[in-house]
C-alpha cells in the first residue's frame, strides 16, 4: 500500500448519543491500523440533497466500510419461537449492501449483544466486542489486526487493478489520436 495515501473507510454507524462511546472506539480501530475514517452522512458529510444520495456518492469514494454495529431495534421471530434480540438499525445495512455491490470490503464491528442480522453475515466475518472490557479487546486484538491486514489487501489490489484501467483507458485514447490524425493525414494526402 502506497505510504502517502490512507485507504478511505465509510463509517456506518448509529448517531445517537447513547452509540457514541462505541462508534468512537471502532473508529479509533480505524484510525490506528492507518485508514482515514470519513463519509458518514450526519457526521463526516451534510448536505441538502436527500441523505441516500449523499451516502451513495460517499461509498463510491470509498475503500471500504467499517459498519460500528449497535442496537437499534428488538426483533423477535413472530412466531413466538426463538429469543428476542437487539438488531442493526436499516440504515447500516443499506449501506454495507451498497458497499458490497460497489465490491468493496465490509468491516463490521459489534457491540456486544448486537445481532448484526443475515445479510451483513452473509458478506463478511464480524467481530463482536465490549470496548469497555480491556480483556475482551485483547482477546480480539489478533483478529482486529488480521481483519485490518486483509483489508488492506484487498484494497491494494483494488488500486492496482483501478491504475491498470486507467492506463489501458490512456493507452486507448492515445491509440485513437493517433488513428484520427492517421485517417486525417492519409484523407488530406489524397485530395
Amino acid at each position: 500500500m502506497e505510504s502517502t495515501v490512507k485507504p478511505r473507510a465509510f463509517i456506518s454507524c448509529s448517531l445517537r448519543s447513547e452509540d457514541k462511546p462505541f462508534v468512537e472506539f471502532v473508529e479509533g480501530l480505524v484510525q490506528a491500523h492507518g485508514f482515514e475514517p470519513f463519509g458518514t452522512v450526519g457526521k463526516y458529510a451534510a448536505s441538502p440533497q436527500p441523505p441516500a444520495n449523499t451516502m451513495r456518492e460517499n461509498l463510491g469514494s470509498a475503500d471500504c466500510v467499517v459498519v460500528a454495529a449497535t442496537p437499534r431495534y428488538l426483533q423477535m421471530d413472530v412466531s413466538g419461537r426463538g429469543e428476542a434480540g437487539q438488531a442493526v438499525s436499516d440504515m447500516l445495512v443499506a449501506e454495507a449492501a451498497m458497499a458490497f455491490c460497489g465490491r468493496k470490503p465490509v468491516l463490521v464491528f459489534a457491540q456486544a449483544g448486537t445481532d448484526v442480522g443475515p445479510f451483513m453475515r452473509s458478506i463478511t466475518q464480524y467481530i463482536g466486542i465490549n470496548p469497555f472490557s480491556q480483556a475482551d479487546i485483547n482477546a480480539n486484538w489478533p483478529r482486529i489486526q488480521d481483519y485490518f491486514r486483509n483489508a488492506t489487501a484487498i484494497i491494494a489490489a483494488n488500486w492496482g487493478e483501478e491504475r491498470r484501467k486507467n492506463i489501458r483507458d490512456a493507452v486507448i485514447a492515445i491509440l485513437a489520436v493517433i488513428g484520427a490524425c492517421a485517417v486525417i493525414y492519409a484523407l488530406s494526402k489524397s485530395q
